[in-house]
């Protein structure tokens, strides 16, 4: 065993380049592997770690329940922990800014997160502390004692099940700031910002006792939110999905790290550099084992046995699966720490689990055990007399077939000969040109993806498909606003309409209410879809009403299917209908939610107005005089969706609602302009508490800045399967050349110049280029046209759209790689021919093998 060990290690002193090229291959499939788990692992951790700074640690947070289901809940098993407050209704400011009103309770407060900024707990009922982030919205100074005059709302259902409004004012000082860290606020776009004040149960509150409703946090007996088991004790109390919410940004940060590690995407990143180490470490050693066929021959002639032989290469597998592991970890523990740095632009510590180290070592284990079990087998199998005599030359005479003609005539002699030399040992050649394709296949592919035009992101993303038409849209956010009491003033309008690109600007106003109707009036798929019982014969089922201005009124006359747009001054309110709604059953918007609806029908609508400095609800009576077809619904903003819209003139809006400012504000812009208008919105708007922006370009980022990272990350596995790729093609090209050395120096004794013998060698090389980007090309091209039919088929299925992605053959991408392969080809052939020109003709005849 000394002696197979002796051997093996004296056997790789002196082939240095094949030893070098098989430690490279592991060690950078190892980095790769290793960097690939440890990257998203740290980066999950430390976004987990910030989720519980940010979100906290609580598992449910649940809104309006009785208190019957609050008792039942607080002795279920499955709740270890749970903190109550008391939900009074929304306090609104005169501004439009409304907050959830609550008692105040110090566990709920830690639970949730709040840290006091100044001030303390509130002492009696005329007390409240105030969210920060409510109070500079409000306009309000942080002053303690200062007093606040707030509009205490609260929606219930009467015995009828008719909503109504109950309304009450009070005065309170302002005695507590608390706030959220800021990341509270950037991340989660349905936040609500509260206020708490003194409450105790018997000593009465600002709204009756019959609609005291409870919210509040808890904890189930898992480690982590249980989707399962929260929806479970829903079901169990009858709880409505809306009130009983997982912490849904905790759980996206705890399940980040097992997404990462299942997707398709991760697996094989980490598996197409594996595949490419096999062929490399399988070509490295079927070279080594033809270069010591000769002398396995003579240490069998001797006595040497197959263990012994087998053991010399097992060993050098051993070795170099070990030093390319090692320097795999060091490269890969390197390569981490620049990447996080990258990602974070600050220094990170590294989180390296178990598995981030037992996956790319049984992946190493593996790709060595399969690329050396093939030569250590054929090892053993050598004669010792076929083995003395051997050599790697074909003696076997190769038939001239009708092409080599056709190759000579184009390419000349060693043109012919370079397509001959490089077919004289398939094997080698098919694998070496195989693992270039593979890189070539997924740098293709995926960069066809990235690559692809904004259309593409602008007919494929729901929230840009859903914003129709228009470029930008400005509202309000509605959980923190009374939308009849927030608008755009005409300061606003004006330095908007100033913006430079700015196309078009639409106004338009809108609340929300009831459509007050008998279910036998409803289509069956609409009941359906909102669960309405089929029998109810007083049903108050969404509606939007909307007021429209005569430039406005102009935009949707196209869409008109029948009627006209509505007139002033008659009997009722005429009004516009859109009756279609979006049935994801069928994915159509050509379905109805009144079944019958005709030109001249009343329709009665119950909507909120102010009355007297209060909100209530009132019914009104409209006249249909015109609906709308169903393209109104994917064109203009928020069409994905199944309400129920009426349109009535802005001013006849206005007389209903009291309402005096526009709410909404839709832009069209120039092209190109995208970037500079959101941010001339951004400076204008930054003053304008709880405004909103969403444009066409800000969804259209998300999903580019996506597509960045994963372009980076295939980049970097297409770098790696190259370099791995390029050693593979280097000991194959210069294999072949040391093993013809004296069939070249006969060549270059007859006539062939050292020129000629380049210019065979070069295209040789450009063989193997040209042949794996054709075949890189066509598995590339081919994953890249399933992907569009997949896309296609989801969007044709889902919302009845076709061809909503053009396919096109990736030429650019294939002479991008076709070129990167030429290139490694051209660079492994100068690195090898340089012994070959140093070679004199008499040296290169005296070597027989």
């Amino acid at each position: 065993m000394k002696k197979a060990i002796y051997l093996s290690i004296q056997y790789m002193k002196k082939q240095k380049g094949r030893t070098f090229a098989l430690i490279t291959g592991i060690s950078l499939a190892v980095m790769l592997v290793f960097s690939l788990n440890v990257i998203p692992e740290t980066k999950s951790k430390l976004d987990i770690q910030k989720a519980y700074e940010t979100f906290e640690d609580y598992h449910v947070e649940y809104s309006d329940l009785d208190k019957t289901t609050l008792d039942k809940l607080k002795k279920d098993k499955e709740v270890t922990k749970m903190e109550s407050i008391v939900n009074l209704g929304d306090a609104i400011y005169k501004n439009g800014v409304a907050m959830g009103l609550n008692s105040y309770n110090d566990g709920f407060n830690d639970e949730f997160g709040y840290k006091f900024v100044k001030g303390d707990a509130p002492k009696n009922k005329n007390e409240i502390v105030l969210e920060e982030k409510a109070l500079k919205s409000m306009g309000l100074s942080d002053k303690l004692g200062q007093s606040i005059d707030l509009n205490i709302e609260k929606e219930y259902k009467d015995k009828s099940n008719s909503s109504q409004i109950f309304n009450n004012k009070a005065t309170f000082k302002l005695v507590g700031i608390v706030k959220k860290p800021n990341d509270y606020y950037k991340e989660n776009e349905y936040y609500k910002v509260r206020a708490f004040t003194y409450y105790k149960e018997g000593e009465g509150s600002f709204i009756p006792n019959e609609l005291i409703k409870y919210n509040g946090v808890l904890n189930l007996n898992t480690k982590t939110p249980d989707f399962a088991k929260i929806q479970g004790i829903a079901a169990k109390y009858n709880i409505d999905e809306s009130s009983f919410n997982p912490n849904v940004f905790l759980v996206y940060a705890l399940d980040d790290y097992k997404m990462s590690k299942e997707t398709n995407f991760s697996i094989n990143n980490k598996l197409l550099p594996m595949i490419a180490s096999v062929l490399l470490i399988y070509n490295v050693f079927n070279m080594i084992l033809v270069d010591m066929t000769n002398q396995i021959g003579m240490l069998k002639a001797i006595g040497a046995s197959k263990k012994h032989i087998r053991l010399i290469i097992g060993f050098q597998s051993f070795v170099v699966l070990i030093l390319g592991s090692l320097i795999g970890f060091i490269l890969g523990i390197i390569c981490s720490y620049i990447g996080l740095m990258g990602v974070f632009n600050d220094k990170v510590s590294l989180y390296i689990s178990k598995s981030s180290i037992l996956e790319p070592m049984i992946m190493a284990i593996i790709t060595v055990i399969l690329a050396s079990i093939v030569p250590i087998y054929k090892s053993g199998k050598i004669s010792p007399i076929e083995a003395i005599r051997k050599t790697d030359k074909n003696t076997k005479r190769r038939k001239n077939r009708f092409y080599h003609k056709m190759i000579r005539k184009i390419f000349g002699i060693s043109g012919e000969m370079a397509y001959k030399n490089v077919w004289r040992n398939k094997t080698r050649t098919i694998l070496s040109i195989l693992a270039i394709s593979l890189g070539g296949a997924l740098y293709i592919d995926k960069m066809s993806v990235y690559n692809s035009p904004s259309d593409n992101i602008d007919s494929t993303a729901l929230s840009i498909m859903s914003m129709g038409n228009s470029d930008i849209n400005l509202s309000h956010n509605s959980m923190n606003t009374e939308n009849l009491l927030v608008g755009y003033e005409q300061k606003y309008i004006d330095e908007i309409s100033k913006i430079k690109n700015v196309k078009n600007v639409s106004l338009s106003m809108d609340t929300y209410g009831f459509l007050e109707t008998n279910a036998l009036n409803l289509d069956k798929k609409y009941i359906d879809a909102q669960r309405i019982k089929a029998k109810d014969n007083n049903i108050e089922t969404d509606l939007c009403v909307q007021g429209y201005g005569k430039n406005e009124f102009k935009d949707i006359d196209s869409y008109l299917e029948k009627g006209s747009l509505p007139n002033k001054n008659q009997q009722y309110k005429e009004a516009v209908i859109y009756n279609n709604f979006y049935y994801i059953n069928e994915a159509d918007h050509d379905n109805k939610i009144l079944k019958k609806a005709n030109i001249g029908d009343l329709i009665d609508i119950k909507i909120p107005v102010i009355k007297d400095g209060k909100k209530v609800y009132q019914k009104n009576t409209v006249k249909v005089c015109g609906i709308l077809n169903k393209d109104f619904g994917k064109d203009r903003p928020g069409g994905y969706g199944g309400t129920f819209k009426v349109i009535l003139n802005e001013d006849e809006f206005k007389d209903i609602t009291n309402r005096n400012s526009y709410n909404n504000i839709s832009l069209q812009i120039e092209k190109d302009s995208d970037k500079q208008v959101q941010k001339d919105l951004e400076k204008i708007l930054k003053d304008k508490p709880f405004s909103e922006i969403e444009s066409k370009y800000k969804n259209r980022m998300f999903y580019t800045d996506q597509d960045v990272k994963l372009k980076k990350e295939i980049l970097l596995v297409v770098t790696l399967i190259a370099i791995i790729s390029s050693i593979n093609i280097f000991c194959t090209i210069k294999t072949n050349l040391l093993i013809r050395i004296n069939e070249l120096s006969t060549l270059r004794s007859i006539g062939m110049s050292i020129k000629q013998v380049k210019s065979m060698i070069v295209k040789e090389s450009l063989i193997y280029g040209i042949t794996s980007m054709i075949i890189g090309g066509i598995v590339g091209t081919y994953k890249y046209y399933d992907y569009v039919s997949m896309v296609n088929n989801i969007y044709k299925e889902g919302l009845q759209m076709d061809s909503v992605i053009k396919f096109n053959i990736p030429i650019v991408e294939i002479l991008e790689y076709g070129a990167v392969c030429i290139l490694i080809c051209i660079i492994a052939v100068y690195l090898s021919k340089r012994k070959i020109e140093k070679l004199s003709i008499s040296q290169g005849l005296r070597i027989t093998d």
